[in-house]
């Protein structure tokens, strides 16, 4: 092993899949994991610094020591595309993965770098997104060591270099020509807010959370959202059995006559019937005959709401519309319209799994509310 590499392969890899690992066994899959100054060089192999289950796409600092930026991608979503950036200051790395339908770009910017670096470094996430069209979520995170911003305000706050006041209104004019938003508002290192995610769907983010790490200075920043990438994976539907008293809705039950059947039933013939041995299973499989005919069966849930599935039926068939209309080579203007009415149905399915999530939390919230041993 690399020597170089025995820094991040040692023990900060290890800690990278301990915590995958605890997350996934929560039923928590994790579509990315974004890294910057990952000290690598060329020489060190993917290989050397590999996750199991993730694929890694990197960007190393070729000239000086330190810096460079990595994204390891869940093996279930393949990277369509990537570019990299790197000047010998600036790092930046942007993948784009197209059945996640979403672009996803790391940065390190150092404390000391110069305005010319970071003007290139903005212009290469501002071409990079561009490219990608409306369609897509974008993505911007990374350190960029740019202390000086209010991010509750929007103002850039004086007492710093030129060149990092420059960065600074440089990278909220990079924002709002993107049409985006910064919405870490907790410290990332001491009292500072260095390290950044900045999104085009701000809707689709839950929670996020900063906390420390033996990993780093910097806290690691943790970003829950309202869909899951990885697509498919659902936790499996449970089975009842219907000859089990679980199988039963208690709280829908018609309980004064299942009180009534209960209290006239002759318990002590039934008694008289076998053995003491042999009694316990007799009594419960008579208990479960009354109460199946006086109780009503559960109902699985189907898991997705018929909204949701509404719109992403919708969704299939704009596709498929847009892919004839590409195949005829029809005019632009129509081709742009279906993008259109697409755009809108991947925010209105985000928008409706956001709305549903809230509703679930809301009712479990009222439920324990109502019955704190729930």
């Amino acid at each position: 092993m690399n020597s170089c590499a025995s820094s991040i392969s040692k023990w900060k890899i290890p800690e990278l899949t301990h915590m995958i690992q605890d997350e996934a066994s929560c039923n928590h899959k994790i579509p990315f994991v974004c890294l910057t100054e990952t000290w690598l060089k060329s020489y060190i192999s993917d290989a050397q610094v590999q996750i199991p289950g993730y694929i890694i796409t990197r960007c190393d600092r070729g000239s000086r020591v330190g810096g460079g930026v990595a994204i390891y991608s869940h093996q279930s979503i393949p990277v369509s595309d990537y570019s990299t950036f790197d000047d010998g200051e600036c790092q930046a790395l942007f993948c784009k993965f197209d059945t996640a339908e979403c672009g996803i770009a790391v940065v390190y910017r150092p404390p000391n770098a110069s305005l010319s670096s970071s003007t290139k470094l903005f212009q290469f996430l501002r071409n990079t997104t561009d490219s990608v069209g409306d369609t897509m979520e974008c993505n911007i995170l990374g350190d960029f060591n740019l202390p000086c911003i209010n991010w509750d305000t929007g103002v850039v706050i004086p007492g710093i270099s030129s060149d990092n006041l420059e960065a600074s209104k440089a990278l909220l004019a990079l924002i709002e020509d993107l049409f985006s938003q910064q919405i870490i508002r907790e410290p990332t290192r001491g009292r500072n807010i260095l390290d950044l995610y900045i999104t085009n769907c701000e809707r689709s983010v839950i929670n996020t959370k900063v906390c420390r790490t033996a990993l780093s200075d910097h806290c690691l920043v943790d970003i829950m959202l309202a869909f899951n990438y990885l697509g498919e994976i659902q936790p499996s539907r449970p089975k009842i059995d219907t000859n089990d008293f679980r199988s039963l809705d208690f709280t829908k039950a018609d309980h004064e006559s299942l009180s009534s059947i209960l209290l006239d039933f002759d318990w002590k013939q039934l008694r008289s019937k076998c053995t003491f041995k042999d009694f316990p299973a007799l009594f419960t499989d008579t208990l479960f005959k009354i109460c199946k005919d006086h109780v009503p069966q559960k109902r699985v849930a189907s898991g997705c709401p018929r909204v949701i599935r509404s719109l992403r039926r919708r969704k299939k068939r704009l596709e498929a519309r847009l892919a004839a209309l590409r195949n005829k080579n029809c005019p632009d203007d129509h081709v742009r319209n279906i993008e259109r009415k697409l755009a809108l149905m991947h925010y209105d399915i985000k928008e409706s799994i956001t709305n549903n999530l809230n509703m679930r939390e809301t009712l479990a919230i009222e439920r324990i509310q109502e019955n704190p041993k729930y």
